[in-house]
């Protein structure tokens, strides 16, 4: 394992170098009062639900945290825009399992910053709610609206879909053969970006586009779950084989993806330290008790394939990719011989998994193991088997 140390040390280095952006931008503000003021504005790509902004007014001053109630508009240039606006917003007034109870929006009255993703004829914002994103749509001067999309309870205890969003598509940005794109349209950003512009450019008109394409995106999930080993050791020069059989662990893990480009839709690139723990306890031979204590760290890292559904917020995904081992303590403990080290060599991994609506993802993965113990008279099998439930810690849009 020492042999991957130094790759996987310049790999971690070189990944954070890469993450990391300057803290300010060149920017701007503009007040109520029209007032337009140049500043360097902080990082805004984390920036959900904005009240205040660290700006500074040149490099050498010290930073300010503005309060942003006397502000209607700020960004970065050739970068992120909010401007405020005040707004419909459905709040479900009573839920169930999590749900509005109600078919229709629930309206109300808000002021807040929209993030502007696309200004032209037809204009797409979004709004970051503690329950993901909100769209809304402004054509040419109206008041913005919110696209209406949301799931609710039925009566029966049965999660529904209002996909109202179609009709106001329809009847508000419908131009040229557009009315056949509506039915199928997937409630996601990057397919909204896209009937956006088709629809500006419909009308002849031109579309600012505020995210840009080749932009990637990281999102995390807390991985719990649990851990089957399968295995078994032999040595052709002593008995008796000691197979251990399938025991259960638990792990804990968490996992990064990103995806290279912010509107790629398919593919992803995922690493998932793990941290993975089993202990087992038996008597082979003439009754000799024999411990296997497997504590390592995990990392497996690969290309993930996602199948999305039809509303955009869940996915089937299978992935796959190489694995190294970190080990802890991990070891074979015969009674009546010296200890045997459990390898960690380079593995490989598979798995598939579905997504809930952003909320929650269950995987089945299984780990193919070169090599169980380091030894060159004793050779054997393990096989992994994992259940992992996936807990986001951010969201795709």
């Amino acid at each position: 394992m020492k042999n991957y140390f130094p790759g996987l040390l310049v790999l971690c280095l070189a990944f954070q170098a890469s993450g990391q952006s300057k803290d300010f931008s060149d920017g701007y503000l503009v007040f109520k009062d029209g007032k337009k003021t140049t500043c360097l504005v902080e990082n805004l790509d984390l920036l959900r639900n904005p009240q205040k902004l660290r700006i500074r007014y040149s490099p050498a001053e010290e930073q300010q945290l503005i309060d942003l109630s006397e502000v209607k508009e700020f960004g970065i240039y050739n970068g992120k825009k909010f401007i405020r606006e005040t707004v419909k917003i459905d709040r479900p007034k009573e839920t169930r399992m999590g749900y509005s109870i109600t078919r229709n929006p629930e309206w109300n009255e808000e002021t807040v910053f929209l993030n502007v993703i696309l200004e032209g004829k037809a204009s797409l914002y979004s709004f970051a709610d503690k329950n993901g994103d909100i769209y809304f749509y402004r054509k040419d001067s109206h008041p913005a609206e919110q696209l209406i999309h949301k799931n609710y309870v039925t009566e029966n205890n049965t999660i529904s879909l209002n996909a109202d969003f179609r009709q106001q598509l329809f009847t508000q940005l419908n131009c040229g053969d557009q009315e056949k794109n509506i039915k199928e349209l997937v409630f996601k950003e990057v397919n909204l970006i896209k009937y956006f512009k088709a629809y500006n450019q419909c009308e002849g008109s031109a579309s600012v586009d505020y995210e840009p394409e080749e932009k990637g995106s990281l999102f995390f999930k807390a991985t719990p779950g649990l851990y089957l080993a399968d295995m078994m050791t032999y040595s052709p020069f002593r008995s008796p084989r000691m197979n251990f059989g399938t025991n259960a662990g638990f792990r804990a893990g968490l996992e990064v993806e990103y995806f290279p480009k912010r509107r790629s839709e398919k593919w992803s690139l995922i690493a998932e330290p793990s941290f993975q723990s089993l202990k087992v306890n038996k008597e082979f031979g003439y009754q000799l008790p024999t411990t296997l204590t497997y504590h390592v760290i995990e990392l497996p890292m690969g290309f993930r394939y996602n199948f999305f559904t039809k509303d955009g917020l869940s996915r089937f995904f299978i992935n796959a990719g190489p694995q190294v081992s970190f080990n802890i303590k991990a070891r074979i403990e015969p009674e009546d011989r010296s200890t045997l080290p459990i390898a960690s060599p380079l593995n490989f991994f598979g798995g598939a998994g579905y997504y809930l609506k952003n909320k929650l993802s269950l995987e089945a993965r299984y780990t193919y193991y070169n090599e169980f113990v380091d030894s060159n008279t004793w050779t054997g099998h393990h096989r992994g088997y994992s259940l992992i439930l996936g807990i986001p810690l951010n969201h795709r849009k």
